[in-house]
C-alpha cells in the first residue's frame, strides 16, 4: 500500500487493516488526501490532512502519532503547523509537496536531495499529541 492512496477495502481490494496499524494510519491518510478539495486553489496546493481527522478515524492516537513520526522521519511526510491552533498539525506527502511548493530558496539550482533534505527537524509527537520538548544531553 503507497502512502496518500485510495482508501482500500472497497469494491473488491483488500481489506482496511485493523484500527490502529500502520496500515490502518495510511489507508485513512488515503481517504483523506482523496477529499482535498485542490480545485478550489487552482491546483496550487498539495492536499492536506490535519491530523485530528485522522484521529477521527484511527481511534488509537497513539498508533497515528507515532506512524506519523516514522513517515516524517522516513522522509516520507511533512508535518506542518496551519496556525489553526497551537497542536493544529497538517500531513503532507513529501512527494506531492516537492512537486507543488519546490525547493526551499537557494536550493532551486541543488542536486536531487536526499531523503529529509528539505525537512527541518520536528520533535517527536508525545502520546497525548503534544511535542516533545528537544533532548538536552
Amino acid at each position: 500500500m503507497g502512502l496518500l492512496c485510495p482508501l482500500e477495502g472497497t469494491y473488491g481490494a483488500p481489506p482496511v487493516p485493523p484500527t490502529g496499524s500502520p496500515g490502518a494510519v495510511e489507508a485513512a491518510l488515503g481517504a483523506l488526501a482523496a477529499l482535498f478539495p485542490a480545485g478550489l486553489f487552482g491546483d496550487l496546493l498539495p492536499p492536506l490532512v490535519l491530523r485530528h481527522q485522522l484521529y477521527s478515524i484511527v481511534s488509537d492516537r497513539t498508533a497515528v502519532d507515532r506512524h506519523l513520526d516514522r513517515l516524517r522521519a522516513d522522509g516520507r511526510i511533512r508535518l506542518l503547523h496551519v496556525g489553526l491552533g497551537t497542536d493544529t498539525l497538517g500531513v503532507v506527502s513529501m512527494d506531492s509537496y516537492r512537486e507543488k511548493v519546490g525547493p526551499p530558496p537557494g536550493q532551486w539550482d541543488s542536486p536531487t536531495p536526499h531523503k529529509g533534505q528539505w525537512d527541518p527537524p520536528t520533535p517527536p509527537i508525545r502520546d497525548n499529541g503534544t511535542p516533545q520538548p528537544p533532548h538536552k544531553g
